[in-house]
């Protein structure tokens, strides 16, 4: 009974919560806005929702998904993926699709990103 009670704590140890913390930033928009480059950059950066279904070179590597509202994030958190941990800086939103963190091709200089070609990533040898 001692070691069930003992198992049984053991594995409610494990499922304790962890917050993260989130770390607010002034967002694109308003540091553009303070700056007087709002309406250069929104004239060089026109939005174009047909872009990711025709991309410039047919034969690009890089997925291109628009943000509706990327100029408007301002909450970041830091969390660590995997074993040897990697640590990414992630934009928290309320919408979906569930949290992922950003390829290499597509992560900003300033984020982390995942790189699966890593030498301190190690593989699990299974298969999909």
């Amino acid at each position: 009974m001692k070691w069930l009670l003992l198992l049984s704590l053991v594995a409610l140890s494990e499922c304790l919560i962890y917050k993260v913390p989130l770390v607010k930033k002034k967002s694109l928009r308003q540091n553009l806005r303070e700056n007087g480059l709002l309406a250069d950059f929104l004239k060089q950066h026109p939005r174009n929702p047909a872009s990711k279904y025709f991309p410039k070179e047919a034969a690009t590597l890089a997925a291109t998904e628009g943000l509706e509202n990327y100029m408007d994030v301002s909450y970041f958190g830091t969390i660590s993926i995997g074993t040897p941990a990697q640590e990414f800086t992630v934009i928290f939103d309320t919408a979906p699709p569930p949290l992922s963190p950003p390829p290499t091709f597509s992560s900003p200089s300033n984020h982390g990103s995942f790189k699966s070609t890593s030498p301190s990533r190690v593989g699990q040898g299974q298969g999909l």
